[in-house]
């Protein structure tokens, strides 16, 4: 006997954290810090709604952070900055979507996160809307992380005595450098460079200009929104897709957002030619990363489909099968 179950969730905005990218001009460089995982595995607890969020000590402080896969850096607010009594440690320009700003730069002394701890690690200052702080591609680099979103947990491993596994049918091992697809597909249209982005709150962030167009021409019903990065924000025109195929895992009804990209110098352009795929895609799978290898595991374990409404709004729904 199969039952199929359901939600209906409303909301309003799009918001990413995504993007953060300190390998540009700076004043005196940023500092990626050094890691050490201290356990061959363990399991955190985390909350999964629109985003990661997970427990951490920063000099000791508790800290309620995100773990944005779409950062290139760590990110910390202004308020937990003062309250964990983080040195300055000069500035950086921070490039995203909506465009390039510098900002301060603190440094983090000792970091722990389950069982990953951190030394000597700048984070850009930015406002995080009410978290403390986010975790960026540094401690990735060092680290196996799965992120399971119907469980809320989060699995730590060591890459240099283990790896992803690939023991499942619904298993596909994607080849990701610097946590990029070559490609995905909407409504049979290819999207090439999409970057995993778990700072991403929305769906597919589409970038590219002549793919959206291409979409938005073909849509039923889309709808104008707002994309806002941690330096700033974009107009842009949400419509749900008919499929998006992520290798061999083909996904209907998904939201997807085409952002109205501004005049832009070339590090930016650069930036804004990767789409981002967000967690609304994700939660529809367990994500498996080892950027050390290169390599990104998807297990495909719930559908979701979306839609929406001529008032702007986004709902929702999640179907899941359960047998008994």
């Amino acid at each position: 006997m199969k039952q199929r179950l359901f939600y209906f969730v409303l909301f309003t905005s799009l918001l990413g954290f995504g993007g953060c990218n300190s390998s540009g001009e700076s004043s005196g460089g940023i500092n990626t810090g050094d890691f050490v995982v201290t356990s061959p595995y363990a399991e955190v607890a985390a909350k999964m709604d629109k985003f990661v969020e997970v427990s951490v000590t920063v000099n000791g402080v508790p800290g309620n952070f995100i773990l944005d896969t779409g950062a290139d850096s760590f990110l910390v607010s202004p308020e937990f900055a003062v309250e964990a009594g983080l040195d300055d440690s000069g500035t950086v320009n921070i490039v995203t979507i909506a465009g390039i700003s510098e900002t301060e730069v603190r440094r983090i002394e000792h970091f722990q996160f389950g069982s990953i701890e951190g030394y000597d690690i700048d984070a850009a200052v930015v406002d995080l809307a009410g978290f403390d702080g986010a975790i960026g591609k540094p401690l990735l680099e060092h680290a196996l992380v799965s992120i399971d979103f119907v469980n809320e947990v989060i699995s730590l491993g060591d890459p240099s005595i283990s790896r992803l596994s690939t023991m499942g049918s619904n298993f596909q091992l994607l080849s990701a450098n610097n946590l990029e697809l070559p490609e995905i597909a909407i409504n049979s249209q290819i999207l090439r460079d999409v970057r995993l982005d778990t700072g991403n709150a929305g769906g597919v962030i589409l970038s590219d200009p002549e793919v959206g167009q291409e979409l938005l021409a073909d849509a039923e019903l889309s709808v104008a929104t707002t994309v806002t990065a941690t330096n700033g924000s974009l107009d842009g025109t949400a419509m749900i897709a008919d499929t998006l195929s992520i290798g061999s895992a083909k996904l209907e009804d998904q939201f997807v957002v085409v952002v109205d990209l501004p005049d832009q110098n070339s590090d930016v352009a650069a930036k804004s030619n990767t789409s981002l795929l967000g967690n609304l895609v994700l939660k529809q799978f367990v994500v498996g990363i080892d950027m050390s290898r290169g390599e990104l595991l998807l297990v495909h374990v719930r559908s979701l489909s979306y839609g929406l409404s001529n008032g702007g709004l986004r709902g929702v729904s999640l179907f899941q099968e359960v047998v008994g």
